[in-house]
């Protein structure tokens, strides 16, 4: 088990294996408003940018050998599996798994402003409120929140299918990337989440 890093455009573009014989390819979605704003992304439908448009646009040029794209159901998430669709012919499926974190009234705030509480809700993952901004809660735990992407993505891996892409978001792919680099989620994983320097940008893959 391996990431591959391959760059192109100038951008990190990631790769993350199953298995040596079965590529799964990570893909997160284009810019969307709230992006272009500075501001934490959650469940809330935002419609992707002219920039994000044109940046999935760029990226399906070299998803050609797709098949079949599983997407999260979140409107930015929907909007760029459609334009990948339509120059890569391929079978597009909603998998509730991938959508995004359910960040509750914390959806919209500025993300530096966000940066402490995620550090909390990531050292106690029960958690649903952070104690220094009590009008604010989760919807859902961060712990509820990894169990569910680690189970969507062992559910994909296993079925062995070829050429198959998921269509997600930034703190999804960190979370799988972050397991997968480290074995499972263990402090290491956890830093790698977590570090302000891991940026996974959107439209790349």
């Amino acid at each position: 088990m391996k990431l591959l890093y391959i760059y192109l455009y100038k951008k990190l573009y990631i790769m993350a294996f199953s298995s040596p014989k079965q590529p799964i390819t990570l893909i997160h979605h284009g810019e969307d408003l709230r992006d272009a704003d500075k501001e934490v992304g959650g469940t809330v439908a935002t419609d992707l940018t002219k920039s994000g448009e044109k940046e999935i646009e760029k990226t399906a040029l070299h998803l050609s050998n797709i098949k079949t794209l599983y997407t999260s159901p979140i409107e930015r998430a929907m909007q760029s599996a459609e334009i990948i669709r339509s120059p890569t012919h391929c079978k597009v499926e909603i998998n509730n798994d991938l959508g995004a974190w359910k960040i509750g009234n914390f959806d919209g705030m500025d993300r530096k402003d966000f940066e402490k509480a995620q550090e909390y809700f990531v050292e106690n993952p029960k958690a649903l409120v952070f104690p220094k901004m009590p009008d604010y809660k989760l919807k859902e735990s961060f712990s509820d929140f990894k169990n569910r992407v680690v189970k969507c993505w062992n559910a994909v891996a296993n079925k062995g299918e070829k050429n198959i892409a998921l269509l997600t978001h930034s703190k999804n792919i960190k979370i799988i990337n972050a397991i997968r680099s480290n074995g499972s989620w263990n402090n290491a994983a956890k830093y790698e989440f977590l570090d302000k320097d891991n940026k996974i940008p959107s439209g790349d893959i």
